[in-house]
């Protein structure tokens, strides 16, 4: 087999030395491909009204480059950590556009209100699941549904439930103004259906 390997060696020799090509080195795996940072594109309707969606971009502030948050995850656009496609949003991603980053955040509200739908177990208006769907969006799934707020509800008993928004106004321990002017926000919208004062 020696005398084999040496001969076939000769011949591929000979051919690149006249000129012709070996053959190409197999091509690199494909890489990841990179996230369409201008498209945003997204993956679910909207299941909340964009009154809502309005009062969650305006207290969320927007932010065109990633940044780490309070919560220390990075974030971008209206308080958005996950892009469409579900990878999360990394240290120098960005610049987003408020169009795309409106998208995002109308895939985060969707989500939370999914989250509202999964675990409340009796009938909601409108503006209450809206309500819910902004709290969920800023406080997370897991805390919703270990929340004395969910009790009051599938206990059907709104208005102590509209009273638990404002204990969820601390982040790291300390009270932050925005946090309180969101919850009332988030409080006036459950109980009357109303963003404004």
């Amino acid at each position: 087999m020696t005398w084999l390997r040496l001969f076939f060696g000769w011949i591929f020799g000979r051919r690149e030395v006249a000129g012709q090509p070996s053959a190409p080195p197999p091509a690199p795996p494909a890489a990841i491909p990179v996230i369409a940072i201008e498209e945003a594109p997204a993956t679910v309707p909207p299941f909340v009204p964009a009154t809502t969606v309005d009062m969650v971009a305006g207290f969320e502030g927007f932010r065109a480059e990633a940044y780490m948050c309070s919560a220390k995850v990075w974030t971008l656009g209206f308080g958005t950590t996950r892009w469409g496609n579900g990878q999360p949003v990394v240290k120098g991603d960005g610049p987003i556009t408020k169009e795309a980053a409106r998208r995002l955040l109308e895939n985060d509200l969707a989500a939370a209100a999914k989250a509202v739908d999964d675990l409340v177990t009796v009938p909601l208006a409108e503006h209450q699941r809206a309500a819910l769907a902004s709290f969920v969006h800023n406080v997370g799934r897991g805390a919703f549904a270990r929340s004395t707020m969910l009790m009051h509800i599938n206990a059907g008993r709104m208005d102590s439930a509209a009273g638990e928004f404002t204990r969820w106004v601390k982040a790291g321990g300390t009270v932050l103004p925005g946090l309180v002017k969101r919850r009332a926000a988030e409080a006036r919208l459950f109980r009357s259906g109303k963003t404004g004062a």
